[in-house]
């Protein structure tokens, strides 16, 4: 982006010189976040979402995002449940959730939630709402009984399945398996 005083609010800056006005802008448009961020607003009662990369650059990626090292896992979580606007609010909160939980196979993905709710439509409590810490161990019980399995170590596919097997070799049950050998 180039530095414009132009682009400058003019509040309090309005009382500097250009030459003053755009050296702030370049030193403003120096600075290194060292972070990501997702910026929530509505606009005329309409939601946006917008991400902000570490070197400042600003995304509108429609109508979910995520941010961080987990991202690339959340976006096809995201995807899967068919997240749309059109969601429930329980939907589109236990979709986020869920997301989050298998973005924690990423290493520096924490096992802590803490989750925030944008509300705009209901008088007696508009703003931003917290969800409360038990209510999210809550949601861990819907998304062992909602989210993805995982395959045990007996699983194999229906024979047939695999062109030219005659079937599939069963893996032995974990107290089967050879020891590992000593460390000693």
């Amino acid at each position: 982006m180039e530095c414009d005083a132009r682009r400058i609010p003019r509040g309090v800056l309005k009382n500097l010189t250009e030459h003053d006005q755009i050296r702030i802008a370049a030193h403003i448009e120096g600075i290194g976040l060292e972070a990501s961020m997702i910026i929530a607003l509505f606009v005329e009662g309409f939601p946006f979402l917008f991400t902000v990369d570490p070197d400042g650059r600003v995304s509108d990626l429609g109508h979910f995002t995520a941010i961080g090292t987990g991202a690339t896992i959340a976006y096809p979580a995201l995807c899967q449940r068919q997240y749309n606007r059109t969601y429930t609010l329980d939907q589109a909160v236990y979709a986020v959730f869920e997301a989050k939980r298998l973005s924690e196979v990423e290493p520096s993905v924490g096992p802590d939630t803490h989750m925030f709710v944008m509300n705009k439509d209901n008088p007696e409590s508009p703003g931003v709402l917290s969800i409360k810490a038990d209510k999210v161990r809550a949601m861990d019980a819907v998304f062992r009984r909602y989210g993805p399995r995982k395959l045990g170590h007996d699983f194999s596919l229906p024979d047939g399945c695999l062109i030219g097997a005659k079937s599939t070799p069963k893996s032995p049950k974990r107290d089967q398996q050879a020891p590992l050998p000593s460390q000693e």
